[in-house]
């Protein structure tokens, strides 16, 4: 399977979250969020199941459970605290430029893959480093 980008998957996460000011919402507001509230029910939690493979995958959120008729249901999600994060380091407002972003985001992209690269060639030894220069 292949999943969403991260990039992607804050934006999916944002948009639920954001009429909401507490870290969780339930399904109803979930679906209201994505203007889904006039779906089929099964439909909106076979949807919902989809996004949520995704959106956990990248440890944005996790969901909440309840029980109805003695069966343990999902009843909503909750941000983690890496959600939040991403969240709030997603946009712009909070000083972080954008070219800051991408770079750090093209930095963790490359160190995934020079950690594939150590596991596929354990006879070489393979290092990465990224420092910052001083100010001059």
């Amino acid at each position: 399977m292949k999943y969403l980008s991260k990039q992607s998957a804050v934006e999916g996460v944002r948009k639920i979250f954001k009429n909401s000011d507490k870290g969780s919402v339930t399904l109803d507001e979930a679906f209201t969020a994505w203007d889904r509230q006039n779906y089929n029910p099964i439909e909106n939690l076979r949807w919902i199941g989809n996004k949520l493979t995704h959106w956990k995958y990248h440890n944005l959120v996790k969901p909440l459970y309840g029980h109805r008729n003695g069966k343990r249901v999902l009843s909503g999600i909750q941000l983690t605290l890496h959600g939040k994060q991403s969240l709030d380091s997603s946009g712009v407002a909070d000083g972080q430029n954008l070219e800051a972003q991408e770079l750090q985001s093209s930095l963790l992209e490359i160190m995934k893959l020079v950690e594939n690269l150590k596991k596929h060639n354990p006879s070489y030894e393979i290092t990465f480093d990224v420092k910052l220069k001083p100010e001059v």
